[in-house]
């Protein structure tokens, strides 16, 4: 039985065509008690200093001076902090008639949070887009995230265009 299901969610059309198909999915499951769970993951790969991070700028918050890292560790957070009120605005929208729905905001590798997390929560199913952010949408193709999700997880996974 499908009882958890979460649907990794980057803001992108295709996650968008995929949170309405997990919705549909559930309410069409009335007799049991689903979970829905957007998964949104801060991918901080793309922000690394190298041998800049002891670089020291001023902080646009405070003024102070402080170092690279620190400052990208700052905005981490921020980020983190503005995706988890975003997921939360878009829950407010979604009438959770029958069913429970949470937003989580995880970072580090798009792919490997998706995978651990499904493993940690016992996920019973994986909706999501055919391509993110980051995916070229006119081609029916399948993102690199999709297709390493598709490889390596034991759960199943069903994509959306």
């Amino acid at each position: 039985m499908i009882k958890k299901i979460i649907v990794p969610y980057d803001y992108s059309k295709p996650a968008e065509n995929a949170l309405s198909y997990a919705i549909d999915l559930v309410k069409s499951m009335k007799e049991q008690q689903q979970e829905l769970i957007l998964l949104h993951v801060v991918n901080l790969s793309s922000y690394s200093t190298g041998s800049f991070s002891s670089r020291r700028i001023q902080s646009p918050k405070t003024g102070d001076m402080i170092t690279l890292e620190q400052y990208l560790k700052d905005t981490a957070i921020d980020i983190k902090i503005d995706a988890k009120k975003t997921l939360e605005d878009k829950i407010k929208k979604i009438k959770s008639n029958g069913f429970s729905i949470k937003g989580v905001v995880l970072s580090g590798d798009p792919t490997e949070e998706i995978l651990k997390f499904s493993e940690l929560e016992n996920i019973d199913l994986i909706v999501m887009g055919n391509v993110g952010l980051k995916g070229i949408s006119k081609i029916k193709t399948l993102g690199s995230v999709s297709r390493k999700v598709i490889e390596n997880s034991i759960r199943p996974v069903l994509i959306i265009h």
